[in-house]
Protein backbone atom coordinates (compact mmCIF):
# COMPACT_ATOMS: atom_id res chain seq x y z
CA UNK A 1 0.00 0.00 0.00
CA UNK A 2 1.20 3.56 -0.55
CA UNK A 3 0.25 7.24 0.32
CA UNK A 4 1.37 10.45 -0.03
CA UNK A 5 1.87 12.35 3.10
CA UNK A 6 2.20 15.65 3.47
CA UNK A 7 3.06 16.98 7.04
CA UNK A 8 4.16 20.03 9.03
CA UNK A 9 5.85 18.81 11.79
CA UNK A 10 6.79 20.59 15.52
CA UNK A 11 9.30 17.62 17.30
CA UNK A 12 10.67 17.27 20.72
CA UNK A 13 12.76 14.59 20.78
CA UNK A 14 15.57 13.20 22.76
CA UNK A 15 18.04 11.51 21.01
CA UNK A 16 20.75 9.97 23.59
CA UNK A 17 19.83 12.37 26.11
CA UNK A 18 19.85 15.53 23.79
CA UNK A 19 17.25 17.53 22.97
CA UNK A 20 16.03 18.22 19.42
CA UNK A 21 13.83 20.32 18.37
CA UNK A 22 12.64 21.26 14.51
CA UNK A 23 9.69 22.58 12.30
CA UNK A 24 9.65 22.35 8.95
CA UNK A 25 7.09 21.42 5.79
CA UNK A 26 8.06 17.42 4.66
CA UNK A 27 6.92 16.00 1.61
CA UNK A 28 6.87 12.31 1.88
CA UNK A 29 5.80 8.80 -0.13
CA UNK A 30 5.74 5.93 2.05
CA UNK A 31 5.58 2.57 0.92
CA UNK A 32 4.24 0.54 3.87
CA UNK A 33 4.17 -2.79 2.64
CA UNK A 34 7.66 -2.18 1.76
CA UNK A 35 8.94 -0.43 4.63
CA UNK A 36 10.86 1.85 2.46
CA UNK A 37 11.06 5.67 2.84
CA UNK A 38 12.12 8.03 -0.05
CA UNK A 39 11.90 11.62 -0.72
CA UNK A 40 10.10 13.10 -3.43
CA UNK A 41 13.06 15.64 -4.29
CA UNK A 42 16.45 14.98 -2.44
CA UNK A 43 17.70 17.74 -3.95
CA UNK A 44 15.09 20.17 -2.44
CA UNK A 45 16.11 21.19 0.54
CA UNK A 46 12.83 22.24 1.92
CA UNK A 47 11.42 19.50 0.96
CA UNK A 48 13.51 17.48 4.06
CA UNK A 49 13.14 18.47 7.49
CA UNK A 50 16.20 17.83 9.63
CA UNK A 51 16.50 17.43 13.08
CA UNK A 52 19.46 18.83 15.25
CA UNK A 53 20.58 17.63 18.27
CA UNK A 54 23.86 19.55 20.11
CA UNK A 55 26.41 17.23 21.84
CA UNK A 56 29.61 18.16 24.04
CA UNK A 57 32.47 16.09 24.00
CA UNK A 58 35.45 17.99 25.13
CA UNK A 59 37.56 15.13 25.07
CA UNK A 60 36.92 14.23 21.60
CA UNK A 61 39.78 12.54 19.34
CA UNK A 62 38.34 10.04 16.72
CA UNK A 63 35.37 10.74 14.20
CA UNK A 64 33.93 7.56 12.74
CA UNK A 65 31.02 7.76 10.04
CA UNK A 66 28.61 4.43 8.49
CA UNK A 67 26.38 7.62 7.39
CA UNK A 68 26.95 9.57 4.29
CA UNK A 69 27.77 13.16 5.78
CA UNK A 70 29.30 16.52 5.88
CA UNK A 71 31.12 16.94 8.31
CA UNK A 72 32.51 20.80 8.95
CA UNK A 73 35.37 21.20 11.03
CA UNK A 74 35.59 24.86 13.04
CA UNK A 75 36.13 27.28 15.39
CA UNK A 76 34.62 27.30 18.62
CA UNK A 77 33.64 26.01 21.52
CA UNK A 78 36.15 22.97 22.55
CA UNK A 79 34.37 19.97 22.05
CA UNK A 80 30.85 21.26 21.03
CA UNK A 81 29.27 19.22 18.28
CA UNK A 82 25.82 19.99 16.21
CA UNK A 83 24.04 16.85 14.02
CA UNK A 84 21.52 17.26 11.92
CA UNK A 85 19.97 14.34 10.10
CA UNK A 86 16.61 14.11 8.26
CA UNK A 87 13.70 13.59 10.81
CA UNK A 88 12.21 10.87 9.03
CA UNK A 89 15.42 8.96 9.71
CA UNK A 90 15.32 9.18 13.14
CA UNK A 91 14.44 6.41 14.50
CA UNK A 92 17.11 4.81 12.34
CA UNK A 93 19.95 6.46 12.99
CA UNK A 94 22.63 6.61 16.24
CA UNK A 95 24.80 9.08 17.33
CA UNK A 96 27.33 8.66 20.66
CA UNK A 97 30.33 10.12 21.44
CA UNK A 98 32.16 6.85 23.32
CA UNK A 99 36.20 7.07 24.50
CA UNK A 100 36.81 10.22 22.65
CA UNK A 101 34.75 9.04 20.33
CA UNK A 102 31.97 10.12 17.87
CA UNK A 103 30.27 7.38 16.33
CA UNK A 104 27.91 7.93 13.89
CA UNK A 105 25.80 5.26 12.01
CA UNK A 106 22.68 3.11 11.83
CA UNK A 107 20.25 1.65 14.81
CA UNK A 108 21.31 -1.48 14.71
CA UNK A 109 17.74 -2.10 17.45
CA UNK A 110 15.37 -1.69 14.43
CA UNK A 111 14.52 -2.66 11.01
CA UNK A 112 16.08 -0.34 8.39
CA UNK A 113 13.90 0.30 5.50
CA UNK A 114 15.12 -0.71 1.79
CA UNK A 115 15.25 2.91 0.58
CA UNK A 116 16.16 5.44 2.59
CA UNK A 117 16.45 9.29 1.59
CA UNK A 118 20.74 9.10 3.21
CA UNK A 119 22.68 9.96 0.54
CA UNK A 120 25.28 11.76 -0.82
CA UNK A 121 22.61 14.41 -1.72
CA UNK A 122 20.74 13.93 1.57
CA UNK A 123 23.77 13.47 3.91
CA UNK A 124 23.86 13.76 7.56
CA UNK A 125 25.24 17.68 8.32
CA UNK A 126 27.99 18.10 11.52
CA UNK A 127 30.18 20.92 12.71
CA UNK A 128 32.42 20.07 15.11
CA UNK A 129 34.81 22.46 16.86
CA UNK A 130 37.83 20.66 18.31
CA UNK A 131 41.73 21.00 18.08
CA UNK A 132 42.97 17.28 18.97
CA UNK A 133 41.38 15.12 16.51
CA UNK A 134 43.70 12.41 15.42
CA UNK A 135 41.97 9.66 13.14
CA UNK A 136 38.42 10.44 10.54
CA UNK A 137 37.47 7.34 9.37
CA UNK A 138 34.94 6.87 6.62
CA UNK A 139 33.39 3.93 6.47
CA UNK A 140 32.44 2.47 2.93
CA UNK A 141 30.23 5.80 2.54
CA UNK A 142 30.26 9.07 1.37
CA UNK A 143 31.99 11.79 3.20
CA UNK A 144 32.40 15.78 2.41
CA UNK A 145 35.48 17.22 5.02
CA UNK A 146 35.14 20.80 5.43
CA UNK A 147 38.08 22.13 7.06
CA UNK A 148 37.65 25.92 7.93
CA UNK A 149 39.92 25.36 11.37
CA UNK A 150 43.22 23.37 10.59
CA UNK A 151 44.82 22.36 13.67
CA UNK A 152 44.89 18.64 14.61
CA UNK A 153 46.55 16.68 17.05
CA UNK A 154 50.13 16.12 16.42
CA UNK A 155 49.75 13.18 14.87
CA UNK A 156 46.40 12.53 12.37
CA UNK A 157 45.58 9.79 10.34
CA UNK A 158 42.65 10.13 7.67
CA UNK A 159 40.90 6.77 6.10
CA UNK A 160 38.80 6.26 3.37
CA UNK A 161 36.88 3.23 2.41
CA UNK A 162 33.72 4.78 1.10
CA UNK A 163 33.86 8.38 -1.44
CA UNK A 164 35.29 11.21 0.56
CA UNK A 165 36.36 14.74 -0.38
CA UNK A 166 38.33 16.98 1.62
CA UNK A 167 38.42 20.69 1.39
CA UNK A 168 40.28 23.48 3.02
CA UNK A 169 43.13 25.85 3.03
CA UNK A 170 45.63 23.75 5.12
CA UNK A 171 45.98 20.94 7.52
CA UNK A 172 48.21 21.19 10.67
CA UNK A 173 49.46 18.20 12.39
CA UNK A 174 53.08 18.33 13.98
CA UNK A 175 54.66 15.07 14.10
CA UNK A 176 52.22 13.18 10.69
CA UNK A 177 50.20 12.69 8.49
CA UNK A 178 48.75 9.53 7.66
CA UNK A 179 46.19 9.81 4.06
CA UNK A 180 44.95 6.19 3.45
CA UNK A 181 42.81 5.52 0.64
CA UNK A 182 40.35 2.17 0.09
CA UNK A 183 38.12 3.73 -1.64
CA UNK A 184 37.98 7.54 -3.42
CA UNK A 185 39.44 10.19 -2.32
CA UNK A 186 39.90 13.71 -3.50
CA UNK A 187 42.16 16.04 -0.97
CA UNK A 188 41.73 19.97 -2.18
CA UNK A 189 43.58 21.29 0.43
CA UNK A 190 47.05 23.72 -0.64
CA UNK A 191 49.21 22.66 2.42
CA UNK A 192 49.68 19.58 4.47
CA UNK A 193 51.96 21.09 7.55
CA UNK A 194 53.86 18.16 9.35
CA UNK A 195 56.95 16.73 9.50
CA UNK A 196 56.13 13.52 8.17
CA UNK A 197 53.39 12.55 5.38
CA UNK A 198 52.41 9.30 4.58
CA UNK A 199 50.33 8.46 1.97
CA UNK A 200 48.92 4.69 1.09
CA UNK A 201 46.34 4.47 -1.99
CA UNK A 202 44.66 1.15 -2.43
CA UNK A 203 41.74 2.16 -4.29
CA UNK A 204 41.47 5.74 -6.08
CA UNK A 205 44.13 8.95 -4.52
CA UNK A 206 43.60 12.35 -5.74
CA UNK A 207 45.98 15.46 -4.20
CA UNK A 208 47.05 18.78 -5.37
CA UNK A 209 48.49 20.65 -2.56
CA UNK A 210 51.93 21.60 -1.16
CA UNK A 211 53.56 20.31 2.28
CA UNK A 212 56.35 21.51 4.53
CA UNK A 213 57.10 17.69 5.42
CA UNK A 214 60.11 16.26 5.91
CA UNK A 215 60.05 13.15 5.37
CA UNK A 216 57.47 11.52 2.73
CA UNK A 217 56.33 8.27 2.12
CA UNK A 218 54.17 7.94 -0.71
CA UNK A 219 53.24 3.99 -1.66
CA UNK A 220 50.27 2.98 -4.24
CA UNK A 221 48.60 0.14 -5.34
CA UNK A 222 45.77 1.78 -6.81
CA UNK A 223 45.08 4.72 -8.96
CA UNK A 224 46.85 7.80 -8.27
CA UNK A 225 46.43 11.67 -9.74
CA UNK A 226 48.70 13.12 -7.69
CA UNK A 227 50.54 16.61 -7.79
CA UNK A 228 52.42 17.61 -4.75
CA UNK A 229 55.25 20.67 -4.27
CA UNK A 230 57.57 19.24 -1.70
CA UNK A 231 60.81 20.95 0.69
CA UNK A 232 62.17 17.85 1.91
CA UNK A 233 64.51 15.65 2.85
CA UNK A 234 63.97 12.28 2.43
CA UNK A 235 60.75 11.07 -0.60
CA UNK A 236 60.00 7.38 -1.03
CA UNK A 237 57.65 7.05 -3.46
CA UNK A 238 56.48 2.87 -4.69
CA UNK A 239 54.32 2.19 -7.16
CA UNK A 240 52.64 -0.66 -7.86
CA UNK A 241 49.58 0.56 -9.62
CA UNK A 242 48.60 3.38 -12.24
CA UNK A 243 47.60 7.25 -13.14
CA UNK A 244 50.08 10.25 -12.73
CA UNK A 245 52.11 11.48 -10.06
CA UNK A 246 53.84 14.59 -10.31
CA UNK A 247 56.67 16.25 -7.42
CA UNK A 248 57.46 19.79 -7.77
CA UNK A 249 59.80 21.51 -5.51
CA UNK A 250 63.60 19.97 -3.42
CA UNK A 251 64.46 16.64 -1.66
CA UNK A 252 67.80 16.24 -0.03
CA UNK A 253 66.87 12.25 -0.97
CA UNK A 254 64.98 10.30 -3.65
CA UNK A 255 64.09 7.05 -4.20
CA UNK A 256 61.80 5.92 -6.62
CA UNK A 257 60.34 2.12 -6.84
CA UNK A 258 57.99 1.90 -10.12
CA UNK A 259 56.36 -1.65 -10.80
CA UNK A 260 53.01 -0.49 -11.71
CA UNK A 261 51.53 1.43 -15.24
CA UNK A 262 51.75 4.83 -13.13
CA UNK A 263 53.78 7.56 -15.02
CA UNK A 264 55.65 9.43 -12.15
CA UNK A 265 57.59 12.62 -12.89
CA UNK A 266 60.28 14.64 -10.95
CA UNK A 267 61.81 16.41 -13.47
CA UNK A 268 60.69 19.52 -11.86
CA UNK A 269 62.41 18.28 -8.68
CA UNK A 270 65.28 20.05 -7.37
CA UNK A 271 67.87 17.40 -5.47
CA UNK A 272 69.90 19.64 -3.02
Amino acid sequence: MKKMITAIVLMAAMVYGVSAQSTKRIILTQDTSANNIVAIDPTDEDAVEYTSINLSAPDIKYITSSLPAEIALVEGEEGSITISYPTVEEEYVKFAVKGGELIMGRNGDVKIPKNTILSELVPIKVTIAASNISKIHSLETDLELSIEHDKFASSLEIIASGAVGINGESITADKSINIVSFGTMTLHVKELKTHKLEIANQSYLHIDASTTAQDIEHISHGIDSITLDVDCKKLLIVSNGAGVVTYTGSAENLDVIARGKATISTSELNME
